[in-house]
């Protein structure tokens, strides 16, 4: 389980952008994203802005992705 902050550095798996081609993509031209800087662009989790983010029961300051399953 992570905090919100500590998800939002994670690698979202559901993320799509168009590429020049006309294209989606989740990783490869990622990175060149990335580095820009703008964090609009990035394939990362968005913890708790995401319909299935996950709260933890037992510290609600810290939660999981729901597609992934209990971890």
């Amino acid at each position: 389980m992570w905090t919100k902050e500590e998800a939002r550095k994670k690698w979202c798996p559901m993320v799509r952008h168009e590429g020049d081609d006309g294209g989606t993509f989740n990783r490869g031209n990622a990175d060149r994203i990335v580095q820009t800087g703008n964090p609009n662009y990035a394939c990362n989790c968005i913890a708790s802005d995401c319909m299935m983010w996950r709260k933890s029961i037992s510290d609600p300051k810290r939660g999981y992705c729901g597609l992934g399953g209990l971890p």
